[in-house]
């Protein structure tokens, strides 16, 4: 007998799949291989990966968060000069952290092409100036303390990356993934300039 739990995590895979092969936009690159290895009775992941795949056209409003030196950064506006990633994380969250330290050679590489971001979601400054220190991360970091991330879309799970490109968001990458998969929807988003 099946549980209906897993029952419903199918029918969700499933939408999302549809979602994304249906896309009416051919350029924009979402990922939703990854669901694959995600629990079937983590519905709540399955369900935010959902949203921030039917998101993906959404466009990225100019509001400005904090970096880990105060000063004001608008995630559009970075968009504005070079593409943009944006990658979702927290300190309870591991691997959004290993996906944001999976970014650090990219951001090397990329450096005069590519913005990288961390943004943090729910904790306060010097909790995320603590884990990004400890696990030196290269992105730079923005806080968005109340977890509202009403700055890029929706109320997607972590991890979860985006790729945004003026004011518009390209491509969604659900994770955790490894530096070459996050490289590959770069590229693949890059492809389509």
């Amino acid at each position: 007998m099946q549980r209906p739990g897993v029952l419903f995590g199918v029918c969700v895979l499933f939408v999302c799949i549809v979602v994304v092969v249906a896309w009416p936009r051919h350029h924009r690159i979402a990922d939703t291989a990854n669901l694959n290895s995600v629990s079937n009775d983590n519905t709540t992941t399955l369900t935010n990966a959902v949203s921030a795949a039917s998101s993906i056209d959404d466009e990225v409003p100019n509001a400005s968060l904090p970096d880990l030196t105060g000063n004001a950064v608008s995630i559009a506006a970075e968009s504005d000069h070079a593409l943009t990633v944006v990658a979702l994380w927290n300190t309870r969250c591991t691997s959004c952290i290993a996906e944001v330290v999976a970014m650090n050679p990219l951001v090397k590489k990329y450096a005069n092409r590519i913005t990288f971001i961390a943004l943090d979601r729910g904790d306060a400054p010097s909790v995320a100036q603590t884990a990004a220190t400890d696990k030196a991360f290269a992105s730079q970091v923005l806080i968005d303390e109340t977890g509202g991330q009403a700055v890029i879309t929706g109320d997607a799970g972590t991890p979860t990356f985006y790729l945004v490109r003026n004011h518009t968001i390209d491509g969604v990458g659900i994770g955790p993934l490894t530096t070459d998969q996050i490289e590959t929807k770069i590229t693949q988003v890059l492809a389509v300039e």
